[in-house]
């Protein structure tokens, strides 16, 4: 997969790509430029609330903690999250 840098897209976000079971790079907080913690995309908000998004962090302090949040924080999906 092709590595993707927020200067990369523009106005375009990746967030938008988003599939269940995907791995993404979650950024903690409003802090753009702080390396992200990884997460599974488990659902996808209802139409009503189409820019959330439910997803169970694999590391770090919350690991095991699944919960609903902005999918803007989604920042590149995990594989990429190196090259970011």
């Amino acid at each position: 997969m092709d590595s993707y840098r927020s200067s990369d897209l523009g106005d375009v976000s990746m967030s938008n790509h988003v599939t269940t079971g995907s791995l993404w790079a979650y950024r903690v907080g409003k802090t753009i430029g702080v390396s992200g913690v990884p997460v599974e995309a488990l659902q996808l908000g209802p139409e009503t609330s189409k820019h959330k998004i439910r997803v169970k962090y694999l590391r770090g302090e919350y690991s095991g903690l699944d919960e609903w949040v902005p999918k803007s924080r989604l920042i590149v999906p995990w594989e990429s999250h190196d090259a970011w």
